[in-house]
């Protein structure tokens, strides 16, 4: 296990049993973030963890802390436990983000929610640190998505449901990884239906009409439209330049599915930088 100590180490967890009952062409990484807010834009993450599990059977954790270069609300400690104290002193991101990008490199992708969260956060937070997460050809599985299908409800409740166990410590980063994990491989044991590899799972569980990993921008009638706040199912290219070359600024789309702002932007004469900013 691998950690940073720059701060008073949080309570470890109790530890669920792992049984995965899955077959593995390549690595798979289960993830979670404890963050100072909800807006993936605008928030910073203070924790990241992450469990790697091996085709071989071994597995693999980094967990960090993170100092978030602002303060912690008091509403966002009161959820995870961390304070300025906590991370007084601890790296910033930008100084873990290549520990992170390596950690994840060629790895399929897991966790719980964290299509609509964790995940479009984190690979915001990589690209603006200048190490970029190649997402291309990868998988992703959301155990949310398969527990909201079957029954829906929280982290807490999935651990009880599928395990018959308490979630002893949520949200404790590394806890909840476990706890995904977890539930992961109680809902493959109890739904005899579901695909036992990864890329199986990302399919039967893969919005095919979504075109980010975020799930931000969608196609719907065969053209691509807003999928989130108040211009949901506004077509891309009814939305002004001004809110599109916003879109691409604070990373709101995952960068999978950032061409296609590209593209209606460069339809209408505009030009993007080489750093990325449209002009």
């Amino acid at each position: 296990m691998r950690s940073n100590d720059h701060s008073a180490p949080s309570p470890r967890p109790d530890r669920l049993p792992v049984d995965l009952q899955m077959k593995l062409s390549r690595p798979l990484a289960f993830f979670d973030l404890e963050t100072t807010g909800l807006d993936p834009a605008r928030d910073a993450i203070v924790e990241f963890a992450a469990v790697k599990l091996l085709p071989d059977g071994r597995e693999a954790v980094l967990e960090l802390l993170i100092n978030p270069g602002v303060p912690i609300p008091t509403s966002a400690t009161e959820i995870h436990g961390i304070d300025d104290e906590r991370v007084k002193g601890a790296p910033t991101f930008d100084q873990l983000a290549p520990d992170i990008r390596a950690f994840l490199d060629g790895c399929d992708l897991a966790g719980f929610a964290i299509k609509r969260f964790d995940l479009p956060m984190l690979l915001g937070a990589l690209r603006t640190a200048g190490v970029p997460l190649d997402t291309s050809g990868i998988s992703v599985i959301d155990s949310c998505d398969i527990f909201h299908r079957r029954e829906p409800r929280t982290l807490e409740a999935a651990v009880r449901f599928y395990t018959g166990m308490r979630h002893m410590d949520p949200h404790i980063a590394v806890a909840d990884v476990y706890a995904t994990i977890a539930v992961l491989g109680a809902q493959l044991e109890r739904y005899g239906d579901l695909p036992r590899d990864v890329e199986g799972l990302h399919k039967a569980f893969h919005d095919k009409d979504m075109i980010d990993l975020s799930g931000k921008l969608r196609m719907k009638l065969g053209i691509p439209v807003i999928n989130f706040g108040k211009f949901r199912g506004k077509p891309v290219a009814s939305m002004q330049t001004s809110y599109l070359r916003w879109m691409l600024d604070e990373h709101v789309v995952s960068p999978d599915g950032e061409g296609v702002l590209v593209d209606e932007i460069a339809r209408r004469g505009g030009r993007i930088q080489k750093n990325g900013e449209a002009s």
